[in-house]
């Protein structure tokens, strides 16, 4: 289960981005025009915009990349190959050596992962952003002290939201672990990815 937490995960988050970005690099593709400024006749103020330049809630419901990476994976190689060719160079590399590592893995672990990932992506954009900070401080803490935060993790999942919170409130439990660990634990327990 700690394998699969702390490998799971981030090996598909990269594939599945990037088979989920594979129309926004089209070779040749023009950038999508600027969204036009304030209301109709020109008056107003401009509605809030979102990171990609359109007005908030627009485009907001994607696909979720996990499932477009498991269609990916079901392809015949070479209608797969025939995806990849339209990323960039560099995400095409790296996509190849991860559906590697993927395809070696035994069918259980292959759909573990893919739950998780999708577990992952059903995460708000926000949430997602704070699990990957927190995962990546979590692969960086000691190994014995990672064993210690994996085990907590898996305590915690089990628990009820409510009993979950007062668990992480309790001065006994803050006692344990370092101010990144609790954070680590806080926020990774909260965005339990793991199938139930």
């Amino acid at each position: 289960m700690r394998q699969a937490l702390q490998s799971g995960v981030l090996l598909l988050l990269a594939a599945a981005t990037a088979v989920a970005q594979k129309d926004s690099f089209k070779k040749g593709a023009a950038p999508p025009p600027p969204p036009k400024t304030g209301f109709k006749n020109g008056g107003g103020p401009r509605p809030p915009m979102n990171k990609a330049g359109l007005p908030k809630g627009v485009g907001a419901k994607m696909a979720n990349p996990a499932n477009q990476f498991e269609r990916l994976i079901a392809m015949p190689p070479e209608q797969r190959e025939q995806v990849i060719e339209k990323l960039p160079p560099q995400h095409q590399e790296r996509l190849r050596a991860r559906l590697e590592q993927f395809d070696k893995l035994p069918p259980q672990q292959k759909t573990l992962r893919i739950e998780l990932a999708k577990r992952y992506f059903a995460l708000s954009p926000e949430r997602q952003e704070a699990f990957q900070t927190q995962m990546h401080a979590f692969n960086q803490l000691e190994p014995r002290n990672r064993r210690m935060v994996a085990t907590e993790l898996q305590s915690l999942w089990a628990l009820p939201e409510n009993e979950r919170q007062a668990r992480l409130a309790s001065e006994a439990f803050k006692a344990r672990y370092s101010a990144e660990e609790l954070q680590i634990l806080n926020t990774l327990s909260a965005a339990n990815i793991l199938p139930h």
